[in-house]
């Protein structure tokens, strides 16, 4: 008789306990309010936090509001500043609202959140009305993005950007329209258009006359794209020279040769039409770069800090642009190279030069396929 007394207790404590630890997981209704920074240097550990936490409890509703790169999260985030009354000294990033509390900086969040959510209680979103709440806050970093710029990290921007798989789309295809000019004199004019038109986007994105298009994955399958013609290209640039055979536009009659090169010609290897290329593919690579464009755009919306934009910017586009130039003056070396040395060999005979020029120009379009290649293989297997 004791003996079923003990196993009726035992049972009941364990459906108690089961009971008790069923209440505290998360409900549909959980909502946790998420604010950071991309490339903020106290948001990482949080962000990784929350995301395993949102795998471990699915249930868990996370909202995730980027305040560097849009400015309605970050005046959404000073609404919640101003009606919680959270003193101005404690405002930083990360921050997570939940029900009627809030945890500040990095310590706080990774250290006290988890307990916090599964303390038995349930939290609906939390809207920006006036009312008191208690919190935690630690150290963070600030809300201001523009207060985290120096030249220092726009430097390392720029230079991480101008190697990114997106970036490295506008060295292929500035190597594919090069590649088909003939004169030292187009490369190096040419080139500089299709570099100003790049320029020419990013300072128009910065004051807010154009946006990045960015459909979603777009800009990832146009690099993949992208890399994989130009593989395909450079191998078949590569096999003709080696057996020897013409170009398929090579091997179409005279009449429609002259006709194909001039559509492509007026359209493409113009000045206008390296212009707008740069300017065009300049645009879908926006959304890929690092934080700095984005936040140079919302310095832009601070009239008091417009003074500081310009240089920053123009410091930013003069990094980002130097790899892109070494190319740029690399091939026009390189054709120059090849057409002086046509001539020297031509021995002032215009058949022999014309010979020799006409050899050379197969040896520069063998070297800028085997850079495409090279370029292509690199964003094709890049982890984007």
């Amino acid at each position: 008789m004791i003996i079923n007394k003990l196993y009726a207790i035992l049972i009941l404590l364990i459906l108690t306990v089961s009971f008790s630890a069923v209440a505290a997981l998360p409900t549909e209704n959980d909502c946790v309010l998420y604010f950071y920074g991309t490339n903020c240097n106290h948001c990482v550990a949080p962000g990784d936090m929350l995301h395993k936490l949102n795998l471990k409890y699915p249930s868990i509703h996370i909202k995730t509001y980027d305040v560097y790169s849009n400015p309605e999260n970050k005046a959404l985030l000073e609404s919640y500043f101003q009606n919680y009354a959270i003193p101005k000294t404690s405002q930083s990033l990360p921050v997570i609202l939940i029900g009627d509390t809030y945890f500040i900086g990095d310590q706080a969040i990774s250290t006290l959140v988890e307990n916090y959510i599964l303390s038995g209680d349930h939290y609906e979103c939390p809207q920006p009305i006036s009312k008191q709440i208690v919190g935690v806050a630690g150290q963070g970093s600030p809300i201001n993005n523009f207060e985290t710029l120096s030249y220092g990290t726009i430097f390392k921007a720029a230079i991480k950007d101008s190697f990114s798989p997106f970036l490295m789309v506008m060295f292929l295809l500035l190597i594919a329209l090069v590649g088909s000019l003939k004169d030292c004199e187009e490369i190096r004019r040419r080139s500089m258009y299709f570099l100003i038109g790049a320029f020419v986007t990013y300072i128009l994105y910065t004051f807010a006359v154009l946006s990045g298009f960015s459909p979603d994955g777009a800009p990832k399958y146009f690099a993949k794209a992208a890399g994989l013609i130009a593989i395909f290209a450079g191998m078949y640039i590569i096999r003709n020279f080696v057996l020897g055979k013409k170009g398929l536009v090579a091997q179409l009659p005279k009449a429609r040769k002259r006709h194909i090169e001039g559509k492509v010609g007026t359209t493409f290897l113009s000045d206008a039409g390296f212009l707008w290329l740069g300017l065009l593919t300049a645009l879908m690579t926006i959304p890929t770069t690092s934080a700095i464009l984005p936040a140079l755009r919302n310095l832009y919306l601070e009239p008091t800090w417009t003074s500081t934009l310009v240089p920053m910017l123009l410091f930013y586009l003069i990094i980002l642009a130097i790899p892109m130039m070494i190319l740029a003056l690399g091939v026009y070396l390189t054709r120059w190279y090849f057409d002086y040395t046509g001539v020297v060999r031509g021995g002032g005979s215009e058949r022999r030069i014309e010979i020799w020029q006409r050899h050379h120009l197969k040896l520069f379009r063998l070297f800028m396929s085997l850079l495409a290649i090279i370029i292509g293989m690199y964003v094709l297997f890049a982890h984007i």
